[in-house]
């Protein structure tokens, strides 16, 4: 399950290009939180402290306690949204979505394989269709990863939605029957296959051959 972070956040009272400029002079980077039934609210929030947070997750579903200055309780929020300087990789702005602790979220979570299928080691060719998984469920129940054993896959088999172990109260979005991953034959056919027969052949295909060779050294010695 996703763990809660406490983090700490100001209202922001003031917007513009000149008040960003020196948020980030500051060492602070603008941040707003939204959600059903609320007004949305300008933050701003310490770039060292949310960039080390976000360096110590696996997972990108992050739920905070955002702890705001001047408000009594805290807001539990989902991280929604994470925009990057795509020259320098810096921090830019961050926005929060309030999620309710009794209602059901959607979100992606990862998916990690465990394991070397047994397909491959018998030279399948592995394939793996989702690299996430959308679920359903209560934002404290809300998985960090999916774990998926792999091992047991042969050629010509497949994982669906339905083998995945979700957790207590959650739900994939996704039909059950949807591939994750299969173990499939290479195209040329696996080695050795369509290969007995030239291997062995047959008496009658001997006695044809010789006979073709017989007919073929007669006509070049008549020719001569």
């Amino acid at each position: 399950m996703s763990n809660t972070i406490s983090l700490k956040a100001e209202q922001r009272r003031r917007s513009g290009t000149a008040d960003v400029r020196r948020l980030r002079r500051e060492g602070l980077i603008p941040a707003v939180v939204y959600g059903k039934g609320v007004d949305n609210l300008n933050l701003k929030i310490e770039e060292r402290g949310f960039t080390r947070l976000m360096q110590e997750q696996e997972t990108d579903n992050i739920l905070v306690d955002l702890d705001i200055d001047g408000e009594a309780a805290t807001r539990l929020a989902l991280v929604q949204n994470i925009q990057y300087n795509p020259l320098n990789g810096k921090l830019l702005h961050v926005d929060f979505m309030v999620v309710s602790a009794t209602q059901e979220i959607t979100a992606d979570v990862p998916l990690h394989l465990d394991g070397t299928p047994i397909g491959v080691r018998e030279g399948g060719v592995f394939d793996q269709l989702l690299h996430s998984v959308e679920v359903r469920c209560v934002p404290s129940r809300l998985p960090s990863n999916i774990e998926l054993d792999i091992s047991q896959l042969d050629i010509g088999s497949a994982l669906h939605v339905s083998d995945l172990d979700l957790g207590e109260g959650v739900t994939a979005v996704l039909d059950g029957s949807v591939v994750v991953a299969q173990v499939s034959a290479p195209r040329g056919g696996l080695k050795g296959e369509g290969e007995e027969e030239g291997d062995e052949p047959t008496a009658e295909v001997v006695a044809e051959a010789g006979a073709e060779g017989e007919g073929e050294t007669k006509e070049g010695d008549s020719a001569e």
